[in-house]
């Protein structure tokens, strides 16, 4: 399940990737023959009421039209570069593991907790967004507002830490994930606080709020 894959990370002139593509038609082959076989023993009308014999039925579909069909279309063409996205879709392979889960089941019960926890992320992805989207709107306008960026002869320092991680609202909310991570938060708010004190008190609502409220909310 695994090697057929493995040549998506070798460059086209490496010799060594012959050999994989041996391995890649050797289980496309595999694939066809098995699902032959089932397709002969159950018939194919009740052998596609499986999912799993849909999912097969797929992945060999898409391995005959990119590796049998499309390899030679785009070795005619000169062109592999599409057909390097379309390679991809051969990964879906790896999910026909999940077969396996249910044999072992502290394994199957850990996948099943990460696929149910997958709303709960979803939400935590946005929630996390939204609140670093308001913190950014403000921090963005405080920053770019302040006095000592104004007039002809702006602060150096204040400027460089402006134009470094609050020069537009997205950069804003990239800076702010820092908060997230405790990943050198300082290097956001050292000189600006230095210069301005005042500015403290937002930096330090980002932190109670981002990296403290925010954090053990979601964990």
């Amino acid at each position: 399940i695994f090697l057929p894959g493995a040549d998506l990370s070798i460059s086209h002139e490496d010799p060594s990737r012959f050999g994989l593509l041996l391995i890649e038609h050797f289980f496309l082959a595999i694939y066809i023959i098995e699902l032959a076989i089932r397709f002969k023993a159950l018939g194919i009308c009740v052998a596609l009421q499986d999912n799993w014999v849909k999912f097969d039925f797929f992945l060999v579909i898409a391995g005959v039209i990119t590796d049998w069909i499309l390899e030679i279309l785009a070795f005619k063409a000169d062109g592999l570069g599409f057909l390097m996205v379309l390679r991809v879709a051969r990964l879906m392979r790896l999910a026909r593991t999940i077969r396996l889960f249910a044999k072992f089941k502290e394994l199957y019960l850990l996948v099943r907790g990460l696929i149910n926890s997958a709303k709960m992320m979803v939400h935590t992805v946005l929630l996390t967004a939204l609140v670093l989207y308001v913190f950014a709107c403000g921090g963005y306008e405080i920053i770019h507002s302040h006095p000592l960026l104004k007039g002809d002869n702006p602060d150096e320092e204040f400027k460089f830490v402006a134009d470094e991680f609050f020069s537009s609202l997205p950069m804003t909310m990239l800076s702010l994930t820092r908060f997230i991570t405790l990943d050198n938060a300082i290097f956001l708010y050292h000189v600006l606080v230095q210069k301005d004190p005042l500015i403290a008190f937002y930096f330090l609502m980002c932190m109670l709020t981002i990296g403290i409220a925010l954090t053990n909310l979601i964990t």
